[in-house]
């Protein structure tokens, strides 16, 4: 045993980091299967969309192109916040020489950055139909998203809510592909996963990999099995029965200022090991296309 803290903390450190690092990474990501992930370098991003231009009219013969003018769409900031936690070894726990209970103490901290990162990237599609995110003062997922170019009730969900089934699925496919840009203009979206809570993952699997119609003792085709489109729990979705769609493009954003980080230090006073995690983010939408929610019946 070391013969003082700091020779222990120097000791240790390199164990309780690999401890740690290793418990952060060993469930699988899922921000990562619905963001778009980058790296900042400032202490917050400012994104917005450009948003498009209008069909081209005629032009006769010798007479001049017309020239349009695209808006900038709706602007988000995303603002990094921090994150982090820490434990203390105790001169007495060090002197008992309690390893089992000291090298729970990392793996417990990786497991609470993991959640961390992901029950709060998960807020987005957990609060999406209430909560305003977005530039055009609107939660997510609405049926009245407003344009620069005044249009009004642009929608990206259900008019009227639905557990997730092969009518609503078809419905809400049929929507997303017909969603028109702030011109007006089709978009021509395609619908690339179905993201849903753990208790939907039987209905998700029957429904796309079903040959015959789910739930129908006719021997019909099901149309949804040849949609190419993939799917996916979402661990972290809080409403068991609200679901939905990223396309292949999105705008479902993901910064990280600063990645899991750890550290240590000996408190003179206490004469304590302690350590600390830290890391900061930010996640949000910077445009409501491409994405599609249902909260559900």
């Amino acid at each position: 045993m070391a013969n003082n803290t700091q020779d222990f903390v120097n000791e240790i450190t390199p164990v309780t980091s690999e401890v740690l690092f290793e418990e952060y990474n060993r469930r699988p990501e899922e921000y990562s299967r619905i963001y778009n992930v980058m790296n900042s370098g400032r202490n917050f991003e400012v994104d917005s969309q450009i948003e498009g231009l209008g069909s081209m009219p005629e032009k006769a013969e010798g007479t001049a192109v017309t020239f349009d003018s695209a808006k900038e769409g709706y602007q988000t900031t995303y603002n990094h916040t921090s994150y982090g936690m820490g434990f203390r070894i105790t001169k007495e726990m060090r002197q008992d020489d309690l390893s089992d209970k000291i090298m729970k103490l990392p793996k417990l901290l990786g497991t609470s950055a993991h959640q961390t990162v992901e029950t709060t990237s998960a807020d987005l599609f957990n609060n999406g139909f209430s909560t305003v995110t977005g530039g055009d003062s609107k939660a997510l997922f609405v049926t009245d998203h407003p344009s620069k170019y005044g249009l009004t009730n642009l929608s990206n969900t259900l008019a009227v809510q639905a557990d997730l089934s092969a009518t609503s699925l078809k419905d809400a496919l049929i929507q997303f592909e017909d969603t028109n840009d702030a011109r007006g203009l089709p978009l021509l979206q395609n619908a690339q996963t179905l993201v849903v809570p753990n208790a939907s993952r039987w209905t998700a699997q029957e429904l796309l990999k079903s040959r015959q119609k789910p739930g129908s003792a006719d021997n019909d085709f099901n149309p949804l099995s040849e949609a190419d489109l993939s799917w996916m729990v979402y661990h972290y979705l809080t409403d068991t029965d609200a679901w939905f769609l990223i396309g292949d493009t999105h705008f479902l954003k993901f910064y990280w200022r600063q990645k899991l980080a750890f550290d240590s230090t000996v408190d003179w006073e206490t004469e304590d090991a302690k350590f600390k995690a830290t890391m900061r983010y930010s996640s949000g939408h910077s445009d409501w296309r491409g994405t599609f929610g249902v909260s559900g019946a």
